[in-house]
């Protein structure tokens, strides 16, 4: 699926999104899966997928200024899953993000190893 990033200028070229995932299909063994494909870079770039009407359980600023943005969701599992967004925040994507508001998220897997503990999560790409 094609679509323009928010804030693109028409010129912009379009993204598009690799496949459509549930918030259940964002575990391990999808990021296992995304892994064979590596290593990324130029020419060979991160698989976009979409969240259609994925609901953030909260949103939050983080960073010494405030101005990285993490949007919180609850699987059906019951698990937490972050989903973040350097030197942006809720206000970035053409509209105000709200705790219970339904979006599109447009987003890659990264594995964190913040304090040598492995967490996944999604690194933000777009919002709409």
């Amino acid at each position: 699926r094609a679509y323009e990033a928010a804030g693109a200028a028409p010129a912009a070229e379009e993204n598009f999104v690799d496949k459509e995932l549930s918030l259940k299909d964002a575990d391990w063994n999808t990021y296992k899966t995304i892994e064979k494909l590596s290593p990324f870079g130029t020419g060979n770039p991160k698989p976009l997928f979409l969240f259609r009407n994925v609901v953030p359980h909260d949103v939050r600023h983080f960073g010494k200024e405030k101005n990285h943005l993490e949007l919180i969701f609850e699987k059906p599992d019951g698990k937490k899953l972050s989903a973040l967004a350097f030197f942006k925040t809720a206000n970035d994507w053409g509209r105000e993000l709200k705790t219970g508001e339904p979006i599109n998220l447009v987003a890659t897997f990264e594995k964190s190893m913040f304090r040598n503990f492995p967490e996944l999560r999604l690194r933000i790409v777009d919002i709409y």
